[in-house]
Parts: structure tokens; C-alpha cells; sequence
């Protein structure tokens, strides 16, 4: 499966991918705590999470990071402008349903 960088080129050395892969700052998108101790991140995979002729690939994604360690996906993307996008209008909903809560 091909690799792909942030900004959606083609990464042909798997040494470069592999570093990319290990260096935190590079993935990591956003990230927020909410007020349960769960956490929303968005993360750049590098690898197309969907369809394999959509253009662009969707190589970030938005996760949700439970307290007891499970994982809820919620959204990939094909750009870094969309995923920051998307974590922000996660981090609202959740926002919103931890209010409605309270």
C-alpha cells in the first residue's frame, strides 16, 4: 500500500516513511482532552484510509482515545486544512454533549 506525506505526495523510501511514522510531532494534527479523560485526536496516518481512486487519499483521521484504553473512529480526510477542520467541528459536538450533560 502506498504512503503518502502531509501534503499527499507519494512517499517511495520506506526509511522516510518509517521515520515519519515514529516522529509524534509530525502525525499529530490536534489533540484535546475532554472533560471525562478521554481524548480527541487527529492524527496523519500516511496511508489512504478509503478508497484507493478517490483523489485526494485520505491519509488523517479523527479518533476518539477512551479512558479504558479503546479507540471510536469517527472521520478521515484527504488534506491537513480538512482535518483540522474536522477535529474542530468534533471538538464542538463533543463539547456540546458534554454540556447537555452537565
Amino acid at each position: 500500500m502506498p504512503f503518502y506525506d502531509r501534503h499527499g505526495q507519494p512517499l517511495e523510501d520506506e526509511e522516510e516513511v518509517q521515520r515519519l511514522l515514529r516522529d509524534t510531532e509530525y502525525r499529530r494534527i490536534a489533540v484535546d482532552q475532554g472533560p471525562d479523560g478521554s481524548w480527541l485526536s487527529t492524527q496523519w496516518t500516511g496511508l489512504d484510509l478509503g478508497n484507493p481512486s478517490r483523489v485526494p487519499p485520505r491519509i488523517f483521521e479523527t479518533r476518539i482515545l477512551e479512558t479504558d484504553g479503546s479507540t471510536t473512529f469517527l472521520d478521515s480526510y484527504g488534506t491537513e486544512v480538512e482535518a483540522r477542520a474536522g477535529h474542530q467541528r468534533h471538538l464542538a459536538e463533543l463539547r456540546k454533549i458534554f454540556a447537555e450533560d452537565a
